[in-house]
């Protein structure tokens, strides 16, 4: 699920585009200090500022604003260099797009180890389990580009060459699972719903913006670049700046936060779903489904061959 639901969210760029507006209303003291958007706060921490923002920190003004958005798509910021001839068209740059990246990287690596076929997998050696700890410490490190973090480069070596402290069989496990139980939050943010929160935020602004709207995400960049004077990328130094879309998005924001629509994920997260009710008549056909005997006799099986432990 949460594979899916970063792919969901990230193809339309909706939490991407509305988080730039929640700051930028933010900034502007359009949304009181204490009306926050918590669900979407929550994500941004998971996420890491830079898969939101060029530079890793929000913009400080209007045009700062303005320039992350229209980076943020793709636009090259040579487009803003005086052009040579009329009509130039904006550059494309891949590469400052933002990008989200998959969180729970442990678990996801050993959920796949677990669901494919025995044949498709070398068996989970003490030296298998090693590389998947020492990956997924790692890719906690990385942003959505596969670059190591602002502020986290002193921790990848250590990462990279992580290895627990107990070194037996039964503590490369005790790891394992320590480390999939400190995932477990990523795994249960329910993206989907906070996707689907942003959308309906974009669709109450184009019902008071434009009508025809059809690409929701791009709303919010009408609204920033109005505020900065900036109604073309390529027209030059910045004109007046109107505060009308900018003043009309603050107060559906306002007004959507204290429908409650802010905490949607938080709530129904605390819920309680009763889970053992809901899977104590499942039946497995694989009395071991998730392989964990299979992994158990494998260890002892090493911690047989010889004094000295085969993980060391």
């Amino acid at each position: 699920m949460h594979y899916q639901g970063v792919t969901y969210a990230a193809t339309p760029g909706a939490i991407m585009c509305v988080t730039q507006l929640y700051y930028a209303l933010r900034q502007e003291g359009l949304l009181p200090e204490d009306l926050v958007w918590e669900d979407l706060d929550t994500f941004i921490s998971m996420q890491g500022s830079e898969a939101f923002f060029v530079g890793n920190q929000p913009p400080t003004d209007r045009e700062g604003h303005y320039k992350n958005f229209i980076i943020s798509l793709g636009i090259s910021t040579s487009s803003w260099a005086p052009p040579k001839r009329k009509n130039k068209k904006a550059n494309i740059h891949a590469g400052t797009r933002r990008n989200m990246k998959f969180m729970a990287f442990t678990s996801l690596k050993t959920n796949n180890r677990i669901v494919s076929s025995a044949g498709d997998q070398p068996p989970s050696t003490a030296e298998v389990i090693q590389n998947v700890l020492q990956s997924g410490r790692r890719h906690a490190l990385l942003d959505g580009k596969g670059h190591v973090r602002p502020g986290m480069k002193t921790k990848a070596p250590e990462a990279a060459s992580f290895w627990p402290d107990e070194h037996t069989p039964a503590g490369l496990i005790r790891t394992l699972a320590e480390d999939i139980n400190a995932e477990v939050a990523d795994l249960d943010f329910d993206i989907f719903t906070l996707h689907n929160k942003t959308w309906d935020l974009l669709q109450r602004m184009r019902d008071h913006t434009r009508e025809l709207y059809d690409q929701l995400p791009l709303i919010v960049g009408y609204v920033l670049a109005t505020a900065a004077g900036r109604i073309d990328v390529n027209a030059g130094p910045p004109q007046a700046q109107r505060d009308d879309l900018l003043l009309v998005a603050g107060r559906i924001m306002r007004q959507f936060l204290e429908e409650g629509h802010g905490r949607v994920v938080k709530d129904l997260a605390a819920k309680d779903l009763n889970i053992h009710k809901r899977v104590e008549d499942l039946e497995f056909e694989d009395d071991d489904p998730s392989a964990i005997n299979y992994m158990k006799r494998k260890i002892d099986k090493q911690s047989l061959t010889g004094p000295i432990c085969p993980v060391q």
